[in-house]
């Protein structure tokens, strides 16, 4: 039984339940949708700021075509996930953070989580694509994707780590 009284009975262990596996649907669902828009938009505001006019749906079919290597990475998870004991399932990780000991929770390894190859194998396809619809070169807009990555990598790890030495240190 958990520890939280208003989980302790089996109606209430239910729903919650029920209710993880509506979001665990409802986020599969949503982030290939999520991922594209933001990308797509990312992109044209990267055409807008180079002066050329391609369609927003063009770029968002680009973003779209961008997300296969994560789908292709989910899968791969969901094998390993298969695959693996229950008791070790929180270590399942296709980014650098196998480098790391489990549960550890530092800068360089929220980092190292965040370097995954099949989300530069997709920034690599959206960078390719983009250029390609907007007749630039991909070292450009390749640049101008990664940078914006890299910002949100080191970001979402720095504040990341920050939360975690706040509610623990």
């Amino acid at each position: 039984m958990p520890d939280n009284p208003a989980l302790s009975s089996p109606e209430a262990l239910d729903m919650a339940a029920n209710a993880a596996i509506i979001g665990g649907i409802a986020g599969a669902l949503l982030t290939p949708l999520l991922f594209a828009l933001i990308v797509a938009l990312l992109l044209k505001l990267f055409n807008a700021l180079a002066g050329d006019k391609v369609p927003y749906r063009k770029l968002f079919s680009v973003s779209v075509y961008a997300y296969l290597p994560l789908l292709l990475s989910s899968l791969i998870g969901l094998a390993l996930g298969l695959t693996t004991p229950a008791e070790n399932f929180g270590s399942i990780s296709i980014s650098l953070y196998l480098l790391f000991p489990p549960d550890t929770y530092t800068f360089p390894a929220l980092l190292a989580a965040q370097i995954n190859p099949f989300i530069l194998w997709s920034l690599y396809l959206a960078a390719l694509g983009g250029a390609i619809l907007m007749k630039s070169e991909v070292k450009k807009v390749g640049s101008y994707i990664f940078l914006l990555w890299l910002i949100y990598a080191l970001a979402s790890s720095y504040f990341g780590a920050a939360s975690i030495s706040n509610l623990y240190g």
